[in-house]
């Protein structure tokens, strides 16, 4: 009689856990469904190595949303000891994506390595490495800056 009473209360205990942890998954899972998570690489001021900044942009169309992840990479790192990819002020001029290619056209100030920006080519490699880390659909990334195709494919692996 007691191992029953012992039985039962190990079952509805565990019953209650279970109900209480899928509540709160739940309730993360709704709170969360307005945003997408997403992973920004940055160089370091203070070593060579590059690390990882985890962000969560508003939901928006999906066509939208590589533009507004691009822009949001370019606004630079939030930690103060991470560099920027490329020069404060640089926009894209234009970005599209025709099946799983990317074409992106930076303003001026891309190529203009200044105060602590990462240098040019490793800014081009990092937005290429965030944005296929990011869109999984996109397979290569053709850049432009003003207008002129820069670092052709084959020069970043």
């Amino acid at each position: 009689m007691e191992s029953t009473k012992k039985i039962n209360k190990k079952i509805i205990f565990t019953s209650v856990i279970l109900i209480l942890v899928f509540i709160f998954s739940l309730v993360f899972y709704l709170i969360q469904t307005n945003s997408n998570r997403r992973i920004f690489l940055f160089e370091s001021l203070d070593d060579d190595k590059v690390h990882i900044e985890i962000r969560y942009l508003p939901k928006i169309e999906k066509e939208k949303q590589i533009q507004q992840y691009i822009d949001e990479l370019l606004l630079g790192p939030l930690h103060d000891r991470y560099r920027p990819l490329f020069s404060r002020n640089t926009k894209i001029l234009s970005c599209f994506q025709r099946d799983n290619v990317l074409y992106l056209d930076l303003s001026e100030e891309a190529m203009l390595q200044s105060g602590i920006s990462s240098e040019t080519i490793k800014g081009v490699e990092l937005l290429e490495k965030n944005i296929k880390k990011n869109f999984h659909n996109i397979n290569e990334v053709i850049l432009f800056m003003m207008g002129v195709e820069v670092y052709t494919q084959g020069i970043i692996e």
